[in-house]
């Protein structure tokens, strides 16, 4: 198995990466793209402004 292959997960469908380095001797593994997946750590950077947008507003109507 390659380097890459062995220490980096890519998403085939969306392109994302992640390293799987984990500490010391454990690795890390990823059997879902956390992209994909809508983990908003992980979302693009479009994607988090417009939560944060939502989530704003959303607020903004409850403080009224």
């Amino acid at each position: 198995m390659s380097y890459y292959a062995q220490f980096f997960f890519k998403c085939k469908d969306c392109g994302f990466m992640l390293s799987l380095m984990g500490q010391a001797d454990q690795q890390s593994e990823v059997e879902i793209c956390p992209c994909c997946d809508g983990d908003l750590d992980y979302a693009p950077k479009k994607d988090r402004e417009n939560y944060i947008r939502d989530l704003k507003a959303e607020i903004a109507e409850i403080d009224m």
